[in-house]
């Protein structure tokens, strides 16, 4: 960086620190995914439902995975019904989970897309939502499909560890997901990509 700096080559220098930023950042989620599941085992972590368009939150939450998604060639697509989608639940869970589902999907995917869909539905006539997000990826082997949101678990366990991760994510997003009221399921092809699914009720009808 010091190099790049001293010749001028801001498209380089800017390059770089945008990777150190992204790293930082996922260190940053990494340790929070920590914390938030000591909180979770020590039984301090209360649901706090608030109404909010959903839209807007997964927009958001979108907009934050572009450097990742951009540095792994990918595209990203958020598909949301027109208009306002107001739902109630617990946002910063919600947020949370969406984000640690696209930043995997954004890493674990090479030259490919990704995409977050959000519908409404119907389960035992009571209103629910799902949020589905896929990828082109790497895919997870079946028999690895079972154990991924299992704290500290990463799919790759080869000696070059292609893709990095402690699983910490996965296994906070399914205690938030259930927490909710909700579930959370994933299906993949190796080599060809994974879906993964949350289901959550939709409080603010009731």
């Amino acid at each position: 960086i010091e190099e790049e700096a001293e010749e001028g080559d801001i498209r380089a220098l800017r390059s770089d620190l945008n990777k150190i930023r992204v790293s930082a950042t996922r260190l940053l989620r990494t340790l929070s995914g920590i914390l938030e599941l000591s909180r979770l085992e020590a039984g301090k972590m209360e649901i706090d439902r608030t109404t909010f368009d959903l839209s807007d939150l997964i927009r958001e939450t979108a907009a934050e995975v572009d450097e990742t998604a951009r540095q792994h060639n990918n595209a990203v697509s958020v598909l949301c019904p027109q208009g306002r989608f107001i739902v109630r639940t617990d946002r910063s869970m919600l947020h949370y989970c969406l984000l640690s589902l696209l930043d995997n999907a954004c890493r674990f995917t090479e030259d490919g897309e990704v995409s977050v869909q959000v519908e409404p539905i119907e389960r035992d006539g009571e209103a629910w939502i799902k949020l589905a997000v896929a990828d082109t990826g790497i895919g997870i082997p079946a028999s690895h499909v079972s154990r991924i949101f299992s704290s500290f678990s990463q799919v790759d366990e080869s000696p070059t560890r292609t893709y990095d991760g402690t699983g910490v994510s996965l296994a906070v997003t399914q205690r938030f997901c259930e927490m909710m009221g909700g579930t959370i399921e994933v299906a993949s092809e190796l080599g060809k990509g994974s879906i993964f699914t949350i289901a959550l009720p939709d409080t603010h009808l009731s």
